[in-house]
């Protein structure tokens, strides 16, 4: 493996491609079981692929971005798990291109070869979550995309037209992922340090930042919906958050073949003794990121194990370069097959929920004959929008929550009658009792539905 990927060919692309497929394509065949996020995924995706409009007709706290995507995807194939799991599989080649690219053009380390490529894809393997079509995969394409122009500007300190680029992925980086709005400090902080720019230049570097922002909030003030994105998205930046929403210990035993390869990595690249100052300077970028990205992720999101894909390229830095420094190559092949075959058997596990390895958001499965209906559900489980369209703009419970149970609120009231009538769901599932409430307050929405179950009502046809 090890003096294959030495050479730069397009027969080397199309193995890193074989790669992906040959250890991904194979789990939906199997059976994996869905996981909340991508059941929320599709929801989104399948209601604004009916024509209706983020945080004004769905109130949630998906970025613009990957709701976009989704509503690409269900406009073209419909509400379909494996499309977004083959688009996943191709952003992640994409990134393993790009991250290729970072590491050779800006020659980053002693070599060139497809060794980059080759780290990026075993890594992002390690966790099913990592192949998911998730927000911060997403953006963590514009973050590589910074990256790569942010090298160049230290390199060349020439072309002003990157430092517009990198405000720009940042700003799209944000769009797709709340907490990368971090990028752009790091990365301007990254070009103090290494390059003399000017005032006008650091400028040119927010203005490029700021552009996708304003276009986002014109569109949203000219669908009269400003105040909705702005309650919905931009209310939530830099909210402190220290949830852990995996199994960290199961997690940390799992990953113990990654931690002693990167240590093995960051050792070898450390006492490296003829890296030129500008591979020094590299070597800084990718050390801080590491670490700066992982305090982020701790303190503020809901960690989940899919957020930790942000760590793959910083990591894969060091893995590359153990794989070009290292001498004893037998050795580095021996790690790299244990990295690619190490998986298989706790994903198999995964599958059949017998080893709950990665984080325990399985998708609650509802006991439920609701199929194919329009669903109202207040409460924070997912499962009954897996096989049914999510109904009303009252989507994401954190967030309408506040909504529904204010009762004593005019302007609530009147928003919940005139959702309901542009959106009439179906079925209601009300797991949090505040729908009798509401009906109080709204008589001729309570004369529409009937109680069929506690706390499960139908529409009257």
């Amino acid at each position: 493996m090890i003096r294959f990927f030495k050479y730069e060919t397009p027969i080397q692309a199309f193995a890193v491609f074989i790669i992906i497929m040959a250890t991904r394509v194979p789990l939906f065949f199997i059976g994996h079981p869905i996981l909340d996020d991508e059941v929320r995924n599709l929801a989104i995706g399948d209601k604004l692929g009916d024509g209706y409009l983020l945080y004004r007709d769905m109130l949630s706290s998906t970025p613009p971005l990957p709701a976009l995507l989704f509503y690409l995807i269900d406009i073209v194939v419909g509400k379909s798990r494996e499309a977004y799991a083959f688009i996943a599989l191709i952003i992640i080649f994409i990134q393993s291109v790009i991250f290729k690219n970072v590491i050779d053009d800006h020659e980053l380390l002693p070599a060139k070869s497809y060794y980059p490529a080759l780290a990026y894809i075993l890594l992002t393997g390690f966790l099913y979550e990592f192949t998911i079509l998730s927000e911060v995969l997403i953006g963590l394409t514009f973050i590589l995309l910074a990256l790569q122009s942010t090298l160049r500007i230290i390199r060349t300190e020439g072309e002003e037209n990157r430092l517009f680029s990198i405000g720009f992925y940042c700003s799209l980086a944000f769009l797709s992922f709340q907490p990368f709005i971090i990028s752009i400090v790091i990365y301007f902080i990254f070009l103090l340090l290494f390059t003399r720019l000017n005032i006008s230049q650091y400028l040119l570097l927010m203005v490029g930042f700021i552009f996708p922002i304003l276009t986002l909030l014109t569109f949203y003030a000219l669908h009269d919906s400003l105040y909705d994105f702005y309650q919905c998205y931009l209310t939530r930046i830099f909210t402190f958050n220290s949830d852990i929403l995996i199994n960290t210990y199961n997690l940390s035993i799992y990953l113990i073949p990654v931690y002693m390869l990167l240590f093995l990595s960051i050792l070898s690249n450390f006492t490296y003794g003829r890296f030129t100052n500008y591979q020094l300077v590299g070597r800084q970028i990718f050390f801080i990121s590491l670490f700066i990205y992982l305090g982020v992720l701790v303190y503020f999101t809901k960690l989940k194990t899919e957020h930790l894909i942000v760590l793959v390229p910083f990591a894969s830095y060091f893995l590359c370069s153990l794989m070009i420094i290292f001498k004893r190559k037998k050795l580095i092949e021996l790690f790299l097959w244990l990295i690619l075959l190490y998986p298989a058997p706790f994903l198999l596990g995964y599958i059949h929920k017998q080893w709950a390895v990665f984080h325990s958001q399985y998708l609650d499965e509802c006991i439920s004959h609701i199929q194919n209906k329009k669903v109202l559900h207040l409460g924070n489980n997912l499962c009954y929008y897996k096989y049914n369209k999510p109904a009303t703009k009252f989507f994401d419970w954190e967030i309408s929550h506040r909504r529904l149970i204010q009762t004593d609120r005019y302007a609530y009231i009147v928003e919940i009658s005139q959702t309901f009538e542009q959106d009439m769901p179906d079925v209601i599932v009300d797991n949090e009792n505040v729908l009798s409430a509401v009906f109080e307050r709204i008589p001729w929405l309570a004369a529409r539905y009937k109680m069929v179950t506690p706390g499960t009502y139908y529409l009257i046809q």
